[in-house]
């Protein structure tokens, strides 16, 4: 996908495709649908300009590497419907300063913010 000039909100639940953005180098900023569940596997992996990112509020899950590479990145605030991330998913992402992680975590996956340098979570 080069450019979208229109989104329609799901009507249902949803998950955020395997590789749906993977390296696309002009994508700044995202905000999910409101209805997105998931997120799965590089979905935004090395997205390399991507600087923000606004999750729904009923997000549960995100999967294997889904962010990294994203090395644009500076905070990331996820909602407190967050269940599980997995393993690598914020890795490489090494301008990332700060993430705030949900109260009710119940799984993070190992090197999940592995060479996220000046990170504080």
């Amino acid at each position: 996908m080069q450019s979208a000039t229109e989104f329609k909100e799901p009507e249902k639940n949803c998950c955020i495709p395997y590789n749906a953005f993977e390296g696309m180098l002009l994508l700044e900023t995202v905000k999910l649908p409101l209805r997105a569940a998931c997120i799965y596997r590089e979905a935004f992996k090395n997205c390399i300009n991507l600087k923000t990112v606004e999750f729904p509020p009923y997000l549960k899950t995100i999967v294997f590497s889904a962010f990294e590479g994203c090395v644009s990145l500076k905070k990331v605030i996820l909602p407190q419907s967050i269940e599980t991330i997995g393993e690598m998913a914020f890795g490489q992402c090494i301008s990332l300063e700060q993430i705030e992680l949900p109260k009710n975590l119940k799984k993070l996956g190992d090197k999940t913010f592995i060479n996220c340098i000046d990170c504080k979570i």
